[in-house]
């Protein structure tokens, strides 16, 4: 439609110059007969960048929304574990945690965030929990309660380290 539209004035004004019978005007309706195709194919490639982006915005959107409701997912899940669970990086720094294994540290629960060194971490708590290597062992509080923590290293350098209250058990 657009190239219709424009076309028509343009092909008189092209036939008008050039019957004026010089270069320049020649070379002026030339390109006032050109200027209409170029304008739509451009229009045409503007339309279909304009149509790519907004694909790429909704399934952006959707993934989105998906990381966002795994992530929910995951936190919920954590939390609501028995055990407490930290996980950090293979530089030792702290990047997932549950409200369980904050518990543990007692006061020093609350110096937990994101990228904080773990090791650090586990020194400053008021009974030090040592740094492991793969496997297990008894951390036993001055309150009786005693837990299983076990480290599991990660293919990427960091770390995986759980703490269970087996005290019931251990009282058996």
């Amino acid at each position: 439609a657009v190239l219709s539209i424009a076309l028509t004035p343009s092909l008189a004004l092209m036939v008008a110059f050039i019957a004026r019978g010089e270069l320049d005007y020649f070379i002026t309706g030339l390109f006032v007969a050109v200027l209409p195709a170029l304008t739509f194919y451009y229009a045409r490639n503007l339309q279909e960048i304009v149509n790519r982006s907004l694909l790429l915005s909704f399934e952006n959107a959707a993934l989105r929304r998906d990381f966002e409701e795994k992530s929910l997912l995951l936190e919920t899940a954590l939390e609501n574990m028995d055990q407490g669970i930290s996980m950090c990086d293979s530089h030792d720094r702290l990047r997932m945690w549950n409200s369980h294994f904050t518990d543990l540290l007692g006061q020093t629960g609350a110096l937990v965030s994101a990228d904080v060194d773990l090791t650090e971490i586990l020194d400053s708590a008021a009974l030090p929990i040592p740094n492991l290597n793969d496997g297990e062992f008894e951390y036993r509080l001055p309150d009786g309660r005693v837990y299983e923590i076990r480290q599991t290293r990660l293919n990427t350098g960091g770390r995986v380290l759980t703490y269970t209250d087996i005290s019931k058990l251990i009282k058996r």
